[in-house]
């Protein structure tokens, strides 16, 4: 690797690499002499993946030592026409000069990526780190310095979106994207102000008694001129910006709010059911935080449930702020059982009370002999551990049947309801009611 020192205020301070100004200064001279030369130039963006996870659990000094590393290893594996610079935060651009061939920035962007196939040792640990790459090409993409690091970006965050760890090259409709992510991480920072969030609330039955015992609070957006947004589009987004975990505070107040209205009016065995990231559980007064909303409305910590993506077991500090939700008697639902890690190690560690089987095995259900049997294999696992099962997606009579034969305790699905809104769940409760004290009548006294 060929280095580039400049002097002091070019230089960072932290891994000693060329920084952000060096970067601005000595790309257009390259450029230029790659335009005289007849030749390319290739600028490659590298973010570390999950950066700000090990900086959240570990501290900055943590982080700061595994930068360090990083920046040390580029200089010992990077070799040939190339310039390392940390342009801030756990961002590097790295400038391969004299390209006569794609190929050979494709090796480039290889060579970065096995940079990170050994694991780091930071503070007597071992820590196994990823990063994605994003790559722009002159005179191809851009003939001027800023527009090539600009669409550098833009190929990075299509290689994040693309699942991390991988490297990408830009094409025009990648930074259209880019440019489209930023506009509505910058609305979603206002949504909560500008009152743009709301819930939809989803009934769960119980599959005995076929009566609605609570329900699942889903998040939605009403963004002011692109409609209603499910939580798939703007997800991903608040959890990257940390934007997530004011969102769910909102969440689970609003919740709780509803919660406790609607047993206050006769439904003092009704639960709701939260979905909350793995990002949410990095902040260690969740707990705290929890417990204030319980005492604020009245609400016995078991009418309330809290459901997590199996990929929570990737952070320790995540695990142990789980254990202390769970502590205060908060029931703990595995969500979308059987697509993530489903390692039992992993089950026996985490303090779960339900396990949630996906809507992708519950499709076919009633027709594949393999998703039957992995639902099939899900109850077995879920009845002998001693846990609680709710099916979603249920849509069909056929299905519920055959959950029901498993034992399955709870459903959700379009064959009860789909996703609605507050009024619309209060008008089922009291049909179910009226149902209710209809059957006990007939009961009682007979249809005549």
């Amino acid at each position: 690797m060929r280095l580039w020192w400049g002097w002091g205020a070019r230089a960072d301070a932290l891994t000693h690499l060329p920084n952000r100004r060096a970067l601005e200064e000595r790309l257009p001279a390259q450029l230029e002499s790659a335009r005289k030369a007849k030749e390319s130039v290739a600028v490659m963006f590298v973010d570390l993946d999950r950066f700000k996870t090990i900086n959240d659990t570990m501290g900055h000094r943590a982080g700061d030592a595994l930068l360090r590393a990083v920046a040390k290893r580029f200089s010992s594996l990077l070799s040939g026409p190339v310039n390392v610079y940390r342009t801030g935060g756990d961002e590097f651009v790295i400038v391969v000069d004299r390209v006569r061939h794609k190929r050979t920035i494709a090796a480039a962007a290889m060579d970065v990526l096995g940079a990170f196939k050994e694991p780091f040792f930071v503070d007597g640990r071992e820590l196994f780190v990823t990063a994605s790459v994003g790559a722009s090409i002159y005179p191809k993409n851009a003939e001027n310095a800023d527009d090539l690091v600009a669409f550098a970006d833009s190929a990075m965050y299509r290689a994040k979106e693309s699942g991390r760890n991988t490297a990408k090259f830009y094409d025009r409709a990648m930074h259209a994207r880019t440019l489209e992510r930023m506009s509505l991480e910058q609305d979603l920072r206002q949504a909560l102000a500008r009152g743009e969030l709301e819930l939809a609330f989803q009934p769960v039955v119980d599959l005995a008694s076929t009566g609605i015992c609570g329900a699942e609070a889903l998040l939605r957006w009403n963004h002011p001129s692109l409609g209603l947004l499910m939580p798939h589009a703007f997800i991903g987004i608040a959890e990257e910006s940390g934007i997530i975990v004011e969102m769910s505070r909102w969440v689970l107040r609003e919740a709780c709010t509803r919660l406790a209205e609607l047993r206050e009016r006769g439904n003092p065995g009704f639960r709701m059911a939260v979905n909350l990231s793995p990002r949410d559980f990095y902040e260690q007064d969740l707990p705290q935080y929890v417990s204030s909303l319980l005492k604020e409305f009245s609400l016995p910590a078991g009418a309330l449930d809290i459901e997590v993506t199996e990929s929570i077991i990737m952070n320790e500090g995540a695990v142990a702020t789980l254990a202390r939700v769970h502590a205060l008697g908060v029931r703990i639902v595995m969500d979308d059982f059987g697509v993530g890690y489903s390692s039992l190690a992993y089950l026996k560690r985490l303090p779960v009370d339900a396990i949630k089987i996906d809507k992708t095995f519950v499709d076919d259900v009633t027709s594949d002999p393999f998703d039957q049997g992995i639902v099939k294999a899900i109850a077995t696992l879920g009845k002998t551990l001693g846990l609680r099962l709710i099916a979603e997606g249920v849509e069909s009579e056929a299905q519920r049947q055959f959950l029901r034969a498993l034992d399955c305790d709870y459903a959700q699905g379009y064959l009860y309801a789909a996703p609605g809104t507050w009024k619309q769940l209060e008008l089922m409760l009291e049909r179910s009611a009226s149902e209710s004290a209809d059957r006990r009548v007939i009961q009682l006294y007979g249809t005549k």
